[in-house]
């Protein structure tokens, strides 16, 4: 009988600690994200830790570079979405048309 309340205890003692350690250094996370170049998944991360108003003007356009191209609309697309934006009007350009064009 004592197991089970130590372990109920325990058990109570986690779930209550657990949320405050999920969210240390969130603020210094978000801090550290804006003083970076921003990109598609700083947009991402930043909406993920809570941010509003989270500027997406730097999606306006896609620069398709490295290996794999679709990548890089698939990406802007995520973070478009994340930001509430329409990926398919999102600066005159549809994105997910844009993407489709890899698909054989």
């Amino acid at each position: 009988m004592k197991t089970r309340i130590f372990l109920a205890a325990l058990l109570a003692l986690a779930a209550v600690s657990l949320p405050n350690y999920a969210s240390a250094g969130l603020p210094e996370a978000v801090t550290y994200l804006k003083s970076q170049i921003p990109d598609a998944w700083i947009t991402q991360a930043l909406v993920a830790a809570g941010e509003t108003n989270v500027s997406v003007s730097h999606l306006t356009s896609v620069t398709e570079g490295g290996f794999n191209p679709t990548n890089d609309y698939a990406k802007t697309i995520l973070a478009l979405a994340a930001a509430g934006e329409n990926p398919t009007t999102f600066g005159n350009i549809d994105y997910v048309a844009k993407l489709k064009t890899y698909f054989n």
